[in-house]
């Protein structure tokens, strides 16, 4: 083989490896980049839920209270005689109002939490763990004041009634909407630790 052939496919061999070389570390840089990306996302996710947790608990638990309140003051009208000019009556009117407006912070944080849900199930790995976890948010239970205040009552029975109502309100949001969103923080907790 003369010197020029030699050279010429030294050369092209140089090409090839530095081109090869060139295209393995341009891979290796994108699926790095592609896994920071994605462990953000994740991280991302992760945060919102922890941060939904709190509010969602917080917005149940005065909306249900609000909502105890009105009661509370409807029927020491009703107690009373029911008069035209009465701050029950509009103390009962105020927290209706507010249990109402509620509602509708309610619904609105809510369809946040799916669509963040939506998105911890599109970016984790997909388990049968993870889906029924995430099915629990998806289908909350409907919570229910166990025992209304009755027409009957004395002052005193409404007034425990209320004292009563609130922490039992404060543990149905801790065991139902508390509970479902902590045990998906918990699965995705060990889910970044591990990828780490």
């Amino acid at each position: 083989m003369s010197n020029v052939l030699v050279a010429i496919i030294s050369s092209l061999g140089t090409l090839i490896i530095a081109l090869l070389s060139g295209y393995l570390s341009y891979l290796w840089s994108v699926s790095s980049q592609k896994k920071i990306y994605n462990h953000q996302m994740r991280l991302k996710a992760y945060s919102e839920l922890n941060g939904y947790r709190q509010l969602l608990s917080q917005l149940f638990v005065s909306r249900y209270e609000a909502f105890i309140f009105s009661d509370y003051h409807e029927y020491r009208w009703k107690i009373q005689g029911s008069p035209k000019e009465s701050i029950d009556l509009k103390e009962a009117i105020r927290w209706m109002n507010k249990s109402e407006d509620l509602v509708l912070e309610i619904s609105r944080t809510v369809q946040k939490l799916f669509e963040t849900v939506g998105f911890i199930r599109i970016l984790f790995k997909q388990t049968s763990e993870l889906q029924e976890l995430s099915d629990n948010i998806y289908y909350f239970k409907t919570l229910k004041i166990e025992k209304k205040p009755q027409q009957n009552w004395k002052l005193e029975e409404l007034e425990e009634w209320k004292l009563k109502a609130i922490p039992n309100v404060q543990r149905l949001v801790e065991g139902t909407i508390k509970d479902s969103i902590n045990k998906l923080t918990f699965y995705l907790d060990k889910e970044l630790r591990d990828e780490q």
